[in-house]
């Protein structure tokens, strides 16, 4: 994974202006009046945090409860209500945008338009020329205006197409271990579980810890940036240097497993899920990867945070009772 998604930004001291809202999003959530009755969370526009929401018994969203404070990854405050169903179309539009431009699909349109606009350019010029030759004046001032006019267009398609685009290190949104000032330092050492286990969301089945993920496609093999979503949590563990703190640990995982919800109940507990999050519950695989209290699990600490590898046959997809 790559270096930006261990950074913690720093807030400056001083007089700061207040970030703003990517101009793309400025637009979401000014045209619907009422907020779903989902006890959803909040997204920072900036880097993608996804901040749970505030729950009142019952499982209801506290009353009045709006993205507010500072984003704790990047220090900005501008949130998105993923409450608000205008919200979350408006988000799927542009992460489905975002995500379509790799670098490989800009190089064959920006391939494709220079060499056709080459050649369109290379024919009129030939064809005014022969008009030229020929003395018929007005069809080879009509050519040459209609080539101008041609490179004029291939001109701003090229400039619209821009650079390449830059591989994005961090899903679209995200939830994980940020650094830590102090972490608990280990090197490669075995940790074993502290107090009860995690229950994993989906599947029900208790776990040391548990990443949820969310793409188009059923690539678990895929890089950290073309995720929609990943989403981790780690229980407490013991080291022989200390304590790994809940949700202090990032898991280190070479292959998501595909989750397929087999009851009404895990259906139930996907669409739930992924609308607290901000996502309809059509057209995404999902993806949840467990690592059972009996697994073997080796930590090092990188990057500022303590990092958990476990066994290759730790991370097993849930066990169907």
């Amino acid at each position: 994974m790559g270096r930006d998604a261990f950074k913690v930004a720093v807030k400056p001291r001083g007089i700061t202006r207040k970030p703003r809202v990517p101009a793309r999003l400025r637009h979401i959530g000014r045209t619907a009046d009422e907020s779903a009755e989902h006890p959803c969370g909040s997204l920072c526009s900036q880097c993608g945090y996804l901040r749970n929401p505030v729950i009142e018994a019952g499982y209801r969203v506290a009353v009045g409860e709006a993205p507010r404070g500072c984003c704790p990854s990047c220090g900005a405050e501008a949130w998105l209500d993923l409450r608000r169903d205008d919200v979350v179309l408006a988000l799927s539009e542009n992460e489905a945008f975002a995500l379509d431009r790799t670098v490989r699909k800009w190089a064959m349109e920006s391939g494709s338009t220079l060499v056709l606009g080459s050649l369109g350019l290379f024919l009129g010029v030939m064809l005014a020329q022969l008009f030229l030759g020929n003395g018929t004046l007005m069809p080879a001032g009509l050519t040459m205006i209609a080539t101008a006019l041609a490179a004029i267009a291939i001109t701003r398609r090229m400039y619209e197409l821009g650079g390449p685009p830059r591989p994005r290190a961090l899903p679209m949104r995200w939830r994980w271990a940020l650094p830590s000032p102090q972490p608990l330092q280990l090197r490669d050492e075995p940790v074993t579980l502290v107090g009860d286990p995690l229950i994993a969301p989906l599947s029900g089945r208790a776990c040391v810890a548990y990443d949820i993920a969310v793409r188009s496609d059923d690539d678990g093999r895929a890089s950290l940036g073309t995720w929609h979503l990943i989403e981790q949590q780690t229980a407490a563990l013991r080291a022989d240097a200390g304590t790994v703190e809940r949700g202090k640990a990032w898991l280190e995982l070479t292959e998501r497993r595909l989750f397929e919800p087999d009851s009404a109940d895990e259906l139930q507990r996907v669409e739930r899920f992924l609308r607290e999050r901000g996502f309809t519950p059509h057209d995404h695989h999902v993806f949840e990867t467990v690592v059972a209290p009996e697994a073997t699990v080796r930590a090092t600490t990188e990057g500022g945070r303590v990092v958990l590898r476990p066994d290759a046959v730790a991370a097993l997809p849930p066990v169907r009772s």
